[in-house]
């Protein structure tokens, strides 16, 4: 194997490697055990949203936004027809074998989606709203890596370019947006073992497997609200000491769950229509994304490496005034935790959910809503 070809499998090695420790803090953190009697089976909603929950006429997104649907799932196709590219290139040797390149003309064409999306991205105003820095570069190395497997499989593109692009596209998956290839199940198997536990998903499911027996209780050591912690007749104001108290909370407060979602998230705007508050007003800063990210930034300064070291790639910021003053509105007062976002997030990500861990952690600050 050529030189270009080992640094391809060394950045493959360091991207599973990247992702398993993503992995190994994610499930390292606390998970949440739910005092609700079960009405349901965690499994079977597990196995439902894996199966039949996946197809387009069981999800709200899927009938909403047919288009945009199967744009995704045709991308995704090319993706993974990319990646079996790099893998005929790694086996087969330095040039494409005659047999793969239909398979590499559909990856082209399939693959050629990605650049749609980013050229999407770019100009619509609601998704560049939406869009964080680092999703602009994960729509371009998806692009990148799915239109140069296509042409490298037909003959058009040179091996050692090839190489250097997967490889370039290998090193960014742990660090970038498109780690959700791994959190995308972390966050949906969380989801759907609460709703197969309360009996969502899927239809039916109570006739088949009866009622269980209850589950443990609420996370231990969390502290009851008390209303002696706030002063309703005085405005919300976070001073510096609190703020940087809040962020040391979530150390505590936010839960496996919450962060798997919150890394998950590809801001995709499926969320919008499910959202009470943005259809009854409108404003586009009440639909789902926009405040789960009021957490995630200040998530991603302090606990994100990219966040850490690259905080406007990443969108990440510090808990100022008016940082955390979004969250508390997000959290308390466009939030009723319902979940229904949920329903329609590819992703599975609940949104009601990340934010309700959020009132815990503003709870032990005392900065609660009284009266």
């Amino acid at each position: 194997m050529t030189f270009s070809g080992w640094l391809v499998v060394s950045a493959l090695v360091v991207c599973f490697f990247g992702l398993a420790l993503r992995s190994r803090g994610i499930l390292g953190r606390p998970g949440v055990l739910h005092t609700d009697r079960p009405k349901g089976s965690e499994l079977y909603g597990a196995l439902y949203a894996f199966g039949l929950g996946m197809l387009p006429w069981n999800k709200e997104s899927g009938r909403l936004h047919p288009v945009i649907f199967w744009v995704g799932v045709l991308m995704h196709l090319g993706i993974g027809l990319s990646l079996a590219t790099v893998g005929v290139r790694l086996i087969g040797g330095e040039v494409a074998p005659a047999w793969w390149a239909p398979s590499g003309m559909a990856a082209l064409g399939l693959g050629s989606i990605a650049a749609v999306l980013l050229f999407r991205r770019l100009v619509s105003p609601a998704m560049r709203r939406l869009s964080a820095p680092d999703d602009y570069l994960a729509a371009a190395t998806t692009a990148a890596l799915c239109l140069s497997a296509g042409l490298w499989s037909v003959g058009v593109l040179d091996t050692l370019a090839f190489d250097v692009i997967s490889a370039a596209v290998f090193l960014y998956v742990p660090a970038g947006t498109l780690r959700h290839m791994l959190t995308f199940f972390v966050s949906r198997f969380y989801h759907a073992k609460q709703l197969g536990s309360l009996g969502v998903y899927a239809p039916g499911q109570r006739k088949l497997f009866g009622t269980l027996t209850p589950g443990g209780p609420i996370r231990p050591g969390d502290e009851p609200f008390s209303e002696e912690k706030g002063d309703p007749s005085l405005p919300m104001t976070f001073e510096a000491r609190e703020a940087d108290e809040l962020v040391h909370h979530f150390d505590d407060v936010l839960s496996r769950e919450a962060v798997a979602m919150l890394d998950a998230c590809v801001h995709c705007g499926m969320c919008t229509e499910s959202c009470h508050y943005y259809m009854a007003t409108g404003d586009r800063s009440l639909i789902p994304v926009e405040k789960l990210d009021h957490l995630a930034r200040l998530y991603r300064r302090r606990h994100d490496s990219v966040g850490r070291t690259l905080p406007a790639l990443a969108d990440a910021r510090e808990a100022g005034q008016d940082t955390v003053m979004a969250l508390h509105e997000a959290a308390y007062e466009h939030c009723s935790l319902c979940g229904r976002c949920a329903l329609s997030c590819p992703m599975g990500i609940n949104t009601g959910f990340v934010l309700g861990q959020a009132r815990m952690a503003f709870g032990r600050i005392g900065k609660t809503p009284v009266g």
